[in-house]
């Protein structure tokens, strides 16, 4: 039965054309802390969105976020042996607003819905639910399809371990 819904999901998708063309595809890496039912974490950081036009303004798109944190020490070598590091990780949708400041900066700013799960200690595995928001800056480089920018982002559940976080991001977009 998966197999087949498998397959089927695959052959609409290959001979279906979408509708919505999204607008940029944006790459994040930074740091942060993420905390769940313990004290706060510092982390690094990774995340992929996609903006798509809203549909009802030029002025507001709609942004689908993956987002990934966990901690620091991960990434540094030493023996891992018996060792557990936190993480997070879940998806945002959110309306994206961007107020243009010049030809080639504007200040964004975003806020939605998030759904993250909790793997702050080894023996939780939660999904929960909540808002998330963001701000920040970017420059748009002339005469290509691409942009860099800074995010400040905070993210807070609201059900099962409340798992939360806060991050600071450097992003590279593309345009289409």
């Amino acid at each position: 039965m998966q197999r087949s819904l498998v397959f089927l999901l695959l052959f609409f998708a290959a001979f279906v054309s979408a509708r919505v063309k999204p607008s940029e595809a944006v790459v994040s890496l930074g740091s942060g802390y993420i905390t769940g039912r313990a004290s706060s974490v510092f982390t690094f950081a990774g995340g992929l969105s996609l903006v798509l036009p809203s549909g009802f303004s030029d002025e507001i798109d709609i942004s689908l976020s993956g987002i990934y944190a966990r901690d620091a020490d991960y990434f540094l070598p030493e023996n891992r042996a018996g060792k557990y590091y936190p993480y997070v990780y879940g998806l945002r949708l959110e309306l994206v607003f961007e107020q243009p400041v010049s030809k080639v900066i504007s200040l964004t700013g975003s806020g939605g819905i998030l759904l993250l799960n909790d793997r702050t200690f080894s023996d939780v595995n939660e999904w929960g639910s909540g808002l998330g928001v963001s701000g920040g800056a970017k420059l748009y480089i002339e005469n290509t399809p691409f942009s860099l920018g800074i995010t400040a982002s905070y993210g807070l559940t609201l059900t099962a371990t409340t798992p939360s976080y806060s991050l600071f991001t450097l992003n590279t977009g593309y345009n289409f």
